[in-house]
């Protein structure tokens, strides 16, 4: 189960005293690792997570290279960053780590 193994990953970042630790980019339902996020922080985690945010999806990338006038309605990564981010109250240990793209 993908909610149990992040659960225990970011028990073991709590057990080794990791300054932060990288989440992979977000998955279209935000509402597990969210929840396994505010979970872990409200027992006085030491640490940051940092979610991996790439600028522009890469279906929308994807997209724009076929053709460059559409606006797709794809789901856009810093919109789900943002509803982790309310979801967890604006938690000062979740932070976002933008990824490049070219």
């Amino acid at each position: 189960d993908g909610e149990a193994a992040l659960t225990r990953e970011l028990d073991w970042a709590s057990h080794l005293s990791l300054a932060a630790v990288l989440l992979p980019p977000l998955p279209a339902d935000v509402y597990p690792v969210a929840r396994r996020l505010q979970e872990t922080f409200q027992r006085a985690t030491s640490w940051q997570a940092w979610l991996r945010c790439r600028l522009v999806s890469r279906e929308e990338e994807a997209k724009r290279r076929e053709d460059p006038s559409s606006t797709g309605d794809v789901a856009d990564p810093w919109l789900r960053w943002d509803r982790v981010r309310r979801l967890c109250d604006h938690s000062a240990a979740l932070c976002v780590a933008l990824e490049l793209t070219e």
